[in-house]
């Protein structure tokens, strides 16, 4: 058991706000993955699930002021090698210090072991979607926004494609923003919270594809473990955002609970939601959306459907995240 301090160095600074994460310091493999467990028993303090597993973040409770946090932290049983622990702390709303670390270095090297999960690499998308396949290869959902009535892609404010080979659904996403993400969420109804979503950020140097959960009880997307995607592919190109991605048929998600949530988009129609807006600087970290667009009906993403206008969104698919690669501060 090792002890875990954060400290405001200088005198008379305080912060409000934090979270800190256990990785390997050789994570290439599989950055997702989160090491050990945190306990406190510090009342302004909590632990947090994460990937679907309790314990693996620390975070305030509250938004009380504070110089120093204490908690400790437990090793996992198996030898992971040198650990490094990642830490995000909000000063006040303007000021934000990303990715403070610190080492453990592990006191024996041998019967180290790898990863359970290997996260599939995120490419630069090579070409651009082809919009003139709508309605004959693959499904298309437009947004044209509200300055104008119809659009056929790029032209597009946001839009999405699907189609589908055996239990493999291939979608292209796109949204206008530089320095943006682009989101797709699958709900059972018009309004999100028990929802499945696929947010892809493409920011040089920070460019992914996370699976989340969008829980019931807050408008916070909780992240996943990558499992059931492949091909990964984002790219910025004239002030826009892109992203391809495969998906198998069955995505399941963990719940705060421990409990499991499967989507099935070979078997259920499903509300289909485009988000898009900023990322924090520098990072991969999404704010909340700038707007959202919404499918007109539940949608068989096993049939193939023309150009379809979407509706603007009305509901909030995504206004902050817990748990993504950068960290991003959370009101309790």
């Amino acid at each position: 058991m090792s002890g875990v301090e954060i400290i405001a160095t200088s005198p008379n600074r305080t912060f409000k706000g934090f979270q800190v994460t256990a990785r390997r310091v050789n994570n290439s493999t599989n950055p997702e993955e989160l090491l050990g467990i945190f306990n406190t028993t510090d009342g302004d303090s909590k632990v947090i699930t994460c990937l679907g597993q309790p314990q693996k973040m620390l975070g305030h409770a509250t938004n009380a002021t504070r110089a120093v946090v204490n908690a400790t932290w437990t090793a996992p049983t198996q030898n992971a090698g040198d650990i490094v622990f990642h830490a995000t702390v909000v000063e006040n709303k303007t000021v934000i210090w990303y990715d403070i670390t610190a080492t453990l270095r592990t006191s024996n090297n041998n019967n180290i072991q790898p990863p359970v999960h290997t996260v599939p690499p995120v490419t630069t998308l090579p070409g651009l979607p082809d919009w003139d396949e709508c309605g004959t290869s693959k499904g298309c959902f437009l947004y044209p926004g509200s300055s104008k009535t119809t659009c056929s892609g790029d032209d597009c404010v946001a839009a999405l494609s699907y189609r589908s080979s055996g239990d493999l659904f291939t979608f292209e996403l796109t949204a206008e923003g530089q320095d943006f993400y682009v989101a797709v969420g699958f709900s059972e109804d018009r309004s999100m919270g028990d929802d499945q979503v696929v947010i892809c950020t493409a920011l040089p140097g920070h460019q992914t594809v996370q699976m989340s959960y969008n829980p019931t009880t807050r408008k916070t997307t909780n992240k996943q473990y990558t499992i059931g995607l492949s091909n990964l592919s984002t790219k910025q190109q004239n002030g826009r955002v892109y992203c391809t991605f495969n998906s198998t048929a069955k995505l399941v998600s963990i719940k705060e609970d421990g409990s499991s949530r499967t989507f099935d988009l070979g078997k259920e129609k499903y509300y289909l939601f485009l988000a898009w807006g900023p990322l924090y600087r520098g990072t991969d970290v999404i704010s909340k959306h700038t707007q959202t667009a919404i499918s007109p009906d539940m949608m068989d993403l096993l049939t193939i459907s023309g150009a379809v206008p979407m509706l603007t969104g009305t509901s909030a698919l995504i206004t902050s995240a817990l748990c993504l690669a950068a960290w991003c501060l959370l009101k309790p």
